[in-house]
């Protein structure tokens, strides 16, 4: 009975979901939504057209940073520069949201709001949402089915789209020491996954050397480089240039990770869990798109995390299903024990 319950509740979701990925696609086509729409005003467009042009990574290596963003936005590249309808790039970005939106947690469970993270490429843009989906994806490995390598590779590629999204990205891995031994079994299984996550630690060297660069060069101008950084953040130039709807999106996302960490401090979670929640906070302190990487993982810490609905991997050994039958296998076979030595039937 149960099964078809779930069965049933889970053809519903599905029908539920391509609603709303029709909705997104025939939204995109009237937005006029695209990943490059902003043409030559768009910074991440002139980088990604450099990389194009000029592939030589030997004679500057700073272009292989360049070279893995261009390979992330490839098949979008691709349809714009062959002249298709932005529709086929709304189709593409609801493949790449998939994973996200089809996830299941705890019993199978489906949020229903869960689909309106089709909608990220419309309200934010679709190199934001490709972000989201890296660190998403990357919360999907480590908690939920850490056998998709293919997606954990995905995962570091697109991460590479954003400085922040990257820091983070090997910040958690590295942080994250139960995987290390994975991290090795991925080396001897999936040579082409292991080169994709190298490029991702590539480019978190690369986002550190920029970053250094740029404290260097504001120390040389007489201010100090860390601050210099510090006040250059999103939320804070933002409030300063009067750009206040972006302002207020980014002070609610500040928010809601604040209500986050408090709240792990007395939920039941993994260190893992705790610390990949974490690392959100460092991401408001530079410019770019590192706190709108985490919308996907904030989203899911409400839907599922603070209700309960959550697998045995995010929660700690205490408080997880199988350590509570553990526990309860071991008092029965005490008390079966004890009954038995004192000539109890």
């Amino acid at each position: 009975m149960n099964g078809t319950r779930h069965a049933r509740r889970a053809y519903y979701y599905r029908i539920w979901a391509a609603f709303h990925a029709f909705v997104f696609i025939g939204a995109s086509r009237l937005l006029n939504r695209s990943m490059f729409a902003g043409g030559t005003d768009d910074g991440f467009f002139v980088q990604i057209r450099d990389a194009k042009q000029n592939l030589n990574v030997l004679a500057e290596p700073t272009r292989l940073l360049h070279l893995a963003r261009y390979v992330a936005v490839y098949p979008f590249d691709w349809l714009s520069s062959n002249g298709y309808d932005p529709t086929f790039e709304a189709i593409l970005m609801v493949v790449f949201l998939l994973p996200v939106v089809l996830v299941r947690f705890k019993d199978g469970f489906r949020h229903p709001a869960q689909p309106i993270l089709f909608y990220i490429p419309l309200f934010l843009s679709y190199r934001t949402a490709l972000v989201a989906c890296g660190v998403g994806y990357l919360f999907i490995w480590i908690f939920i089915n850490n056998r998709r390598n293919a997606l954990l590779a995905i995962s570091a590629l697109l991460a590479n789209l954003s400085s922040g999204a990257v820091m983070v990205w090997v910040g958690i891995m590295v942080s994250n020491s139960s995987r290390r031994i994975r991290f090795a079994d991925l080396a001897r299984r999936k040579k082409w996954t292991t080169g994709v996550v190298l490029l991702a630690v590539l480019g978190f060297g690369y986002s550190i050397r920029s970053k250094l660069d740029f404290f260097s060069s504001a120390a040389a101008g007489g201010s100090s480089g860390p601050a210099t950084a510090i006040s250059r953040n999103t939320l804070a130039t933002s409030i300063t240039n009067g750009q206040w709807p972006r302002a207020v999106f980014y002070t609610l996302i500040l928010l809601a990770v604040v209500r986050i960490i408090l709240a792990s401090r007395r939920l039941p979670l993994t260190r893992q869990a705790k610390v990949f929640y974490f690392f959100a906070v460092p991401t408001f302190l530079f410019e770019g798109l590192g706190p709108l990487s985490y919308i996907i993982p904030i989203l899911w810490f409400y839907f599922y995390i603070l209700p309960g609905r959550v697998p045995e991997t995010i929660l700690a050994p205490a408080h997880s299903p199988a350590s509570a039958r553990t526990r309860e296998d071991r008092n029965d076979q005490t008390s079966s024990t004890a009954h038995g030595a004192w000539g109890i039937s």
